[in-house]
């Protein structure tokens, strides 16, 4: 996600010597997140995706910064992050950037029925990446228009099967267990988790537990909020 607010400084007023970013996201057509951390004086940035496409697409983006060794690049659930710890430089300081969930994105499909097909037939199709059966409804025929809509979210889901949607709780509690807990931690899209179930969290005061945790984690952390996409929409917590 593309970033609101002024990451060079934070790095360099909490003396911050890795990025670790959970969620790379479509980083081929947008200014993502870790771009602008390469950009900053961080001695290593770890960016952990669950969709393999995603990385993938990221290797060939960011294929100078990783053969300079700047840049990890790791394809997996963020729930388990400590599989990941080994990449942090030395015993610095971090700047966590968490921003992995799987969110709903419909996509309207209009397709045209082949010949010798009809109503109880599936067609295959690729959207998004995504291999997707589509069921000839009743009435269409070889020639009609097939009108319908696809939950890609729901979908990616399915096929990556991570612990949750949203695994905040998962990657915070993974963070605890680091030797030190002063670490910056940014949590994006407070606007999705305020107040509302998120993903298959059923407790709907989510941001509450959340900072619950992070008290948990440091008693003295100070939460503010910064921009992200939008105003006032990341959690920025620090000491």
């Amino acid at each position: 996600m593309t970033l609101g607010f002024d990451l060079a400084a934070v790095c360099d007023n909490h003396n911050c010597e890795t990025y670790f970013e959970t969620g790379l996201g479509y980083c081929d057509v947008e200014d993502v997140s870790l771009k602008q951390a390469l950009k900053c004086k961080f001695k290593k940035c770890i960016s952990v995706e669950i969709d393999p496409r995603f990385v993938e697409t990221g290797k060939k983006v960011f294929e100078e910064e990783i053969n300079e060794g700047r840049c990890v690049l790791a394809v997996g659930d963020s729930a388990k992050l400590n599989q990941w710890f080994n990449e942090i430089h030395g015993s610095g300081r971090c700047l966590f950037f968490l921003d992995a969930h799987i969110v709903s994105k419909v996509v309207d499909l209009h397709l045209e029925c082949p010949d010798e097909c009809g109503p109880g037939d599936k067609l295959t199709v690729d959207v998004d990446g995504v291999q997707v059966d589509v069921e000839i409804p009743d009435g269409i025929g070889p020639g009609d228009d097939i009108q319908v809509n696809i939950d890609i979210g729901a979908l990616l889901k399915d096929e990556l099967d991570p612990v949750r949607k949203c695994p905040l709780m998962e990657e915070l509690e993974c963070i605890q267990a680091l030797p030190r807990n002063d670490h910056v931690i940014c949590i994006d899209d407070v606007r999705i988790i305020t107040g509302n179930k998120w993903g298959d969290h059923e407790d709907i005061d989510l941001l509450g537990k959340i900072k619950t945790k992070l008290k948990e984690i440091n008693p003295n952390y100070i939460f503010e909020r910064l921009d992200g996409h939008l105003a006032d929409d990341v959690l920025f917590v620090h000491t």
